[in-house]
């Protein structure tokens, strides 16, 4: 009985969420093309779309921000990646826009692709070496125009939930741009949604924003130890914030009377 009521509730949240994205996407699609400009567009989603399919699966974020950040300038923000929704939590817990650095798989994606591609997001295909390059300039361009990026270096989602080692690109855009790299760390999604299929469940995810490190004396043959700095510190906050007794509803857990 438990797991038919998981079942019904995952269906309902999947149809209310897919309803919300399809209305969101329009709105901020019809904005950008209204504004002639990414701002509103991703002000909405960052205060509207994505907070509530946040609260949609019960998530709770808990958020902790050095004070050495200064979020009026741009910045690269990487972190790692466990659960798609990394994302709304990423988005939720920066407070200013961001674009990503987005695997050209996210183009199919029904609504999303269509809004990342609206939004002026970077695609990025890893098995093609010049095509990347190509991405990682666009990156850099939109870092010295003054937009604030967010990647996730480890390239795809940990299905283990340990940290796999940084991809150097999106820090040769940060090198080429000048700006500095901050390091964020994000426990907790893969329990509110584990990497395969739909089966949300309520819980917190904590979302900590570490020191900015500074790139403007760096080279390009400095991109690996840049790379593995910002691993190192995202680690270290990890560990910290798993220290913690988890707060999290267990998937377990015994539903309410329905």
């Amino acid at each position: 009985m438990q797991r038919f009521a998981w079942r019904l509730i995952n269906g309902l949240q999947a149809v209310f969420l897919f309803l919300w994205t399809a209305f969101w996407v329009t709105v901020a699609i019809a904005a950008r093309l209204g504004t002639g400009g990414p701002k509103l567009p991703l002000t909405i989603a960052r205060k509207l779309w994505l907070p509530v399919a946040l609260w949609t699966v019960g998530a709770r974020l808990e958020v902790k921000i050095s004070p050495l950040n200064d979020f009026s300038k741009p910045a690269l923000f990487v972190a790692n990646h466990r659960s798609f929704y990394d994302i709304p939590a990423l988005v939720g817990g920066v407070p200013t826009n961001l674009r990503f650095l987005a695997k050209k798989e996210v183009r199919k994606i029904p609504f999303l692709g269509l809004y990342a591609a609206a939004m002026g997001m970077v695609f990025i295909d890893r098995s093609d070496s010049e095509a990347s390059r190509t991405s990682v300039e666009l990156m850099s361009e939109l870092l010295e125009d003054g937009a604030s990026m967010a990647s996730y270096p480890e390239g795809t989602r940990s299905r283990s939930g340990q940290l796999l080692p940084f991809k150097t690109g999106s820090f040769v855009a940060a090198i080429k741009a000048g700006v500095p790299v901050v390091p964020v760390s994000i426990s907790g999604s893969e329990r509110v949604l584990p990497a395969d299929g739909f089966s949300p469940r309520p819980g917190l995810i904590r979302v900590s924003i570490g020191e900015p490190i500074p790139t403007a004396q760096l080279t390009l043959e400095d991109r690996r130890e840049l790379a593995d700095e910002a691993r190192r510190q995202v680690e270290c906050m990890l560990e910290q914030a798993e220290g913690h007794p988890a707060e999290q509803e267990s998937a377990a857990q015994a539903l309410p009377e329905l």
